[in-house]
Protein backbone atom coordinates (compact mmCIF):
# COMPACT_ATOMS: atom_id res chain seq x y z
CA UNK A 1 0.00 0.00 0.00
CA UNK A 2 1.19 3.86 -0.86
CA UNK A 3 1.27 4.60 3.27
CA UNK A 4 3.59 1.53 3.80
CA UNK A 5 5.49 2.22 1.16
CA UNK A 6 5.72 6.01 2.19
CA UNK A 7 6.73 5.00 5.78
CA UNK A 8 9.73 2.45 4.51
CA UNK A 9 11.02 4.94 2.25
CA UNK A 10 11.06 7.81 5.07
CA UNK A 11 12.58 5.19 7.71
CA UNK A 12 15.25 3.80 4.57
CA UNK A 13 16.28 7.73 4.45
CA UNK A 14 16.58 8.56 8.03
CA UNK A 15 20.62 8.21 8.02
CA UNK A 16 20.09 7.84 12.42
CA UNK A 17 17.75 4.98 11.48
CA UNK A 18 20.11 3.75 8.90
CA UNK A 19 23.31 4.02 11.65
CA UNK A 20 21.45 2.29 14.78
CA UNK A 21 20.03 -0.74 11.89
CA UNK A 22 24.07 -0.60 10.83
CA UNK A 23 25.46 -0.94 14.66
CA UNK A 24 22.55 -3.67 15.38
CA UNK A 25 23.62 -5.56 12.51
CA UNK A 26 27.58 -4.66 13.06
CA UNK A 27 26.90 -6.27 16.48
CA UNK A 28 25.21 -9.39 15.72
CA UNK A 29 28.12 -10.09 12.52
CA UNK A 30 31.19 -8.91 13.59
CA UNK A 31 33.16 -10.93 16.45
CA UNK A 32 34.19 -8.73 19.25
CA UNK A 33 37.75 -8.59 20.52
CA UNK A 34 38.99 -9.32 24.10
CA UNK A 35 39.40 -5.99 25.09
CA UNK A 36 35.85 -5.01 23.50
CA UNK A 37 33.59 -7.60 25.44
CA UNK A 38 35.76 -6.53 28.86
CA UNK A 39 34.49 -2.62 28.06
CA UNK A 40 31.30 -3.55 27.33
CA UNK A 41 31.29 -5.80 30.77
CA UNK A 42 32.99 -2.90 32.85
CA UNK A 43 33.76 0.31 31.32
CA UNK A 44 34.99 3.84 33.03
CA UNK A 45 30.96 5.01 32.79
CA UNK A 46 30.07 2.03 34.64
CA UNK A 47 32.75 1.19 37.03
CA UNK A 48 33.82 3.02 40.24
CA UNK A 49 30.80 5.48 39.89
CA UNK A 50 29.35 4.88 43.60
CA UNK A 51 29.76 7.11 46.42
CA UNK A 52 30.42 4.14 48.65
CA UNK A 53 33.79 3.49 46.36
CA UNK A 54 35.22 7.08 47.65
CA UNK A 55 34.49 6.18 51.38
CA UNK A 56 37.47 4.56 52.51
CA UNK A 57 39.79 7.33 50.45
CA UNK A 58 37.56 9.93 51.86
CA UNK A 59 38.47 8.34 55.33
CA UNK A 60 42.37 9.16 54.56
CA UNK A 61 43.47 12.20 55.55
CA UNK A 62 43.54 14.97 52.68
CA UNK A 63 46.41 14.88 50.15
CA UNK A 64 47.06 14.78 46.74
CA UNK A 65 45.90 11.69 44.52
CA UNK A 66 47.17 9.97 41.75
CA UNK A 67 44.02 8.18 39.79
CA UNK A 68 42.21 7.53 36.79
CA UNK A 69 41.66 11.04 35.28
CA UNK A 70 37.82 10.17 34.51
CA UNK A 71 37.36 9.72 38.62
CA UNK A 72 38.82 12.89 39.36
CA UNK A 73 35.69 14.72 39.42
CA UNK A 74 34.41 11.95 41.90
CA UNK A 75 37.60 12.21 44.15
CA UNK A 76 37.06 16.03 44.63
CA UNK A 77 33.27 15.69 45.11
CA UNK A 78 33.33 12.63 47.55
CA UNK A 79 36.44 12.90 49.36
CA UNK A 80 38.94 16.25 51.29
CA UNK A 81 41.36 15.22 48.68
CA UNK A 82 42.79 17.18 45.79
CA UNK A 83 43.64 15.50 42.05
CA UNK A 84 46.64 15.57 40.32
CA UNK A 85 44.36 15.31 37.17
CA UNK A 86 41.16 15.56 35.94
CA UNK A 87 38.88 16.18 32.67
CA UNK A 88 39.51 19.60 32.49
CA UNK A 89 41.35 21.12 29.69
CA UNK A 90 42.95 24.07 31.84
CA UNK A 91 44.84 21.06 33.61
CA UNK A 92 46.98 20.39 30.54
CA UNK A 93 50.18 19.40 32.95
CA UNK A 94 48.19 17.39 35.51
CA UNK A 95 46.82 15.41 32.45
CA UNK A 96 50.07 14.82 31.08
CA UNK A 97 52.08 14.06 34.02
CA UNK A 98 48.99 11.46 35.76
CA UNK A 99 49.05 9.88 32.29
CA UNK A 100 52.89 9.62 32.12
CA UNK A 101 52.93 8.69 35.87
CA UNK A 102 49.97 5.43 35.23
CA UNK A 103 51.84 4.21 31.67
CA UNK A 104 55.81 4.42 33.30
CA UNK A 105 57.06 1.41 34.70
CA UNK A 106 56.88 1.69 38.60
CA UNK A 107 59.96 3.01 39.31
CA UNK A 108 59.64 5.31 37.08
CA UNK A 109 56.12 6.38 38.16
CA UNK A 110 57.76 7.15 41.95
CA UNK A 111 59.44 9.68 40.53
CA UNK A 112 57.18 11.62 39.41
CA UNK A 113 54.69 10.75 42.02
CA UNK A 114 57.33 11.88 44.49
CA UNK A 115 57.76 15.42 41.86
CA UNK A 116 54.30 16.03 42.73
CA UNK A 117 53.84 15.25 46.56
CA UNK A 118 51.16 12.77 45.93
CA UNK A 119 50.32 11.01 48.57
CA UNK A 120 47.84 8.44 47.40
CA UNK A 121 46.98 6.48 44.54
CA UNK A 122 43.40 5.67 43.56
CA UNK A 123 42.69 3.28 40.63
CA UNK A 124 39.48 1.89 39.16
CA UNK A 125 41.52 -1.53 38.01
CA UNK A 126 38.67 -2.51 35.46
CA UNK A 127 38.93 0.80 33.72
CA UNK A 128 39.48 1.08 30.02
CA UNK A 129 40.35 4.45 29.96
CA UNK A 130 44.08 4.13 29.64
CA UNK A 131 43.58 1.13 27.84
CA UNK A 132 45.12 2.19 24.49
CA UNK A 133 48.13 4.01 26.13
CA UNK A 134 48.63 0.92 28.04
CA UNK A 135 49.23 -1.49 24.68
CA UNK A 136 51.71 0.90 23.86
CA UNK A 137 53.39 0.63 26.99
CA UNK A 138 53.53 -2.77 28.46
CA UNK A 139 54.87 -2.97 32.29
CA UNK A 140 53.25 0.17 33.26
CA UNK A 141 52.50 1.17 37.28
CA UNK A 142 48.52 1.41 36.21
CA UNK A 143 48.94 -2.63 34.11
CA UNK A 144 51.15 -3.32 37.75
CA UNK A 145 48.15 -2.28 40.13
CA UNK A 146 45.24 -3.77 37.69
CA UNK A 147 47.84 -7.14 37.95
CA UNK A 148 48.09 -6.88 41.49
CA UNK A 149 51.60 -6.43 41.43
CA UNK A 150 52.02 -3.50 44.31
CA UNK A 151 55.19 -1.82 44.59
CA UNK A 152 57.06 -2.00 47.68
CA UNK A 153 56.56 1.92 48.14
CA UNK A 154 52.48 1.75 47.78
CA UNK A 155 50.59 0.24 50.80
CA UNK A 156 47.60 -1.03 49.59
CA UNK A 157 44.81 0.34 52.24
CA UNK A 158 41.69 -2.25 52.30
CA UNK A 159 38.13 -2.43 51.76
CA UNK A 160 36.36 -5.05 50.43
CA UNK A 161 33.37 -3.14 49.45
CA UNK A 162 35.17 -0.95 47.12
CA UNK A 163 35.75 -1.24 43.32
CA UNK A 164 38.19 1.67 43.77
CA UNK A 165 41.79 0.07 44.89
CA UNK A 166 43.47 2.67 46.80
CA UNK A 167 46.92 3.05 47.81
CA UNK A 168 49.18 5.36 50.53
CA UNK A 169 52.62 6.55 48.86
CA UNK A 170 55.61 5.33 51.48
CA UNK A 171 57.74 7.90 52.21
Amino acid sequence: TAPTRLIAAAALSNPVLLALAATVIASLILPLSEAQRAHQASTAETDCLRRSDYRTLAALPPGLVLGNIAFGPLILSETPHSVLAAPYHRNRDGILDAVAALTAPPDEARALIDRHGVAYVAICPRSMELETQLAAHPGSLFEALRDGRIPDWLEPVPDAASTTAVYRVRR
